[in-house]
C-alpha cells in the first residue's frame, strides 16, 4: 500500500494523464490512504468526478488517513479545500491537526499559519517537528524568526529538525546545528542532520554528506543520499 500510495502521489504531482486507466481501476482501492492518493492524481490531471470524496476522507475513523487527506488537499492547490480544512484544526489528533494547518498555509490562509506558529512552542517535540517543517512547506522567508528560535533548546532532533527548515526558507543560520548533529552517535540525529544538511545546499556540506553516505544506518545513508546540489558557497 505504501508504495501504491507513493506511485499515486508521483503521478499526480507530475500530472501524468497517461496514468488514467490504472488510476480508474485503482480507484476500487480497499486500502483507504491509497485511494486518497489516487483522488488527488485524478483531480490533477482533469478528472475531479470523485473529487468530492475527499471530504468523506476527512472524516474517516484513521487518523494516517485523515492526515493523508489534509496533506494532499494542500498540495492540490484549490481554495475551495479550506473549507474542508477549517473543521480538521480541532481533530483529536495531532498530526492531523499539523497536517491540516500545513495544508491551509499552503493555500495561503492565515489559520493554518496561525497554528504552526503556536506548535513551534509546544511541550511536545513531535508537534514542534511537524509545525516547523509545515511553517517551512511553503519556503517563505517571513517565518524565518518563527524557525530560528528552534535552533536552541533541549531536544537536539528539533533543533536538527528547525536547521532543515531554515535551509527550506533559504538561510543556513542553522549549519552549525547540522554540523553537530553529523556527528552524533544517534543515528537519528545523524538522519535529520544529513537532511538539514541537504536543504541547506552549502558546497561545503558535500565532504560531510559524503560520509554520512558511508554511515553503518542506512536511514542515514538515504537520508544524505537524496540532497539536492548545492546552490550556496562557504562562507565564515
Amino acid at each position: 500500500p505504501l508504495v501504491r500510495f507513493s506511485a499515486c502521489l508521483a503521478v499526480g504531482e507530475l500530472r501524468l494523464s497517461e496514468a488514467k486507466s490504472q488510476l480508474l481501476e485503482l480507484s476500487r482501492e480497499s486500502q483507504p490512504s491509497v485511494r486518497v492518493a489516487v483522488l488527488f492524481a485524478l483531480h490533477r490531471i482533469g478528472d475531479t468526478h470523485m473529487s468530492r470524496d475527499l471530504e468523506f476522507a476527512s472524516i474517516d475513523p484513521s487518523p494516517n488517513v485523515r492526515s493523508n487527506t489534509a496533506m494532499v488537499l494542500g498540495m492540490l492547490g484549490e481554495p475551495t479545500a479550506t473549507r474542508v480544512l477549517a473543521p480538521m484544526l480541532h481533530d483529536s489528533n495531532a498530526a492531523v491537526r499539523m497536517a491540516a494547518a500545513t495544508a491551509l498555509w499552503r493555500l495561503g490562509d492565515r489559520r493554518g499559519l496561525d497554528q504552526l506558529a503556536a506548535g513551534t512552542i509546544s511541550g511536545y517535540p513531535d508537534d514542534q517537528m511537524m509545525a516547523l517543517l509545515g511553517l517551512a512547506s511553503t519556503h517563505d522567508q517571513r517565518v524565518l524568526g518563527n524557525l530560528q528560535g528552534a535552533l536552541t533548546g533541549d531536544y537536539q532532533e528539533v533543533c536538527l529538525v528547525a536547521a532543515r527548515a531554515c535551509g527550506m526558507v533559504g538561510s543556513d543560520v542553522g549549519y552549525g546545528v547540522a554540523l553537530i548533529g553529523a556527528k552524533s552517535s544517534d543515528p537519528r540525529q545523524r538522519m535529520l542532520a544529513a537532511l538539514a544538511l541537504g536543504d541547506i545546499r552549502r558546497t561545503d556540506a558535500q565532504p560531510v554528506l559524503s560520509g554520512l553516505l558511508k554511515d553503518f544506518d542506512p536511514d542515514v545513508r538515504v537520508a544524505a543520499a537524496v540532497a539536492p546540489p548545492p546552490i550556496r558557497e562557504a562562507r565564515p
